[in-house]
């Protein structure tokens, strides 16, 4: 909700040069016009910094986080994003993390809910 947000208020113009790639299942199910201005920010660095903010596993962090690192570097090499839309991204991700996980607001409370115990009969 929060990048639907952001997307609405900053509108970015992809960056020169962006190599457009077409989604054959999107491409079946819609017409061929392609969203471009959907840059901030990343959703695929959002998605690996709330994975990281969600993992307990020191190791699987550092994967994590190493992942994030090179999937960044690579989407502004391959000029997809703007670094500034990269870098916001794990703030977001924060900030999503702790209004809705850790200050129990809405999904806190359900991923903190025991597991349910089944009786036998």
């Amino acid at each position: 909700m929060i990048r639907a947000v952001c997307i609405h208020f900053v509108p970015l113009s992809p960056a020169p040069g962006i190599i457009v790639l077409g989604d054959p299942i999107t491409g079946a199910l819609a017409d061929e016009s392609h969203v471009l201005n959907d840059l901030f920010f990343s959703g695929h660095i959002g998605d690996l910094t709330t994975l990281f903010f969600l993992c307990g596993n020191k190791s699987i962090r550092r994967y994590i986080f190493a992942c994030a690192a090179f999937v960044g570097l690579f989407l502004v090499w391959q000029r997809v994003h703007y670094s500034v839309d990269v870098l916001a991204a794990p703030f977001f991700s924060y900030i999503s993390y702790q209004v809705f996980v850790q200050k129990d607001i809405i999904w806190g409370s359900i991923l903190r809910k025991p597991a349910l115990e089944l009786e036998l009969a």
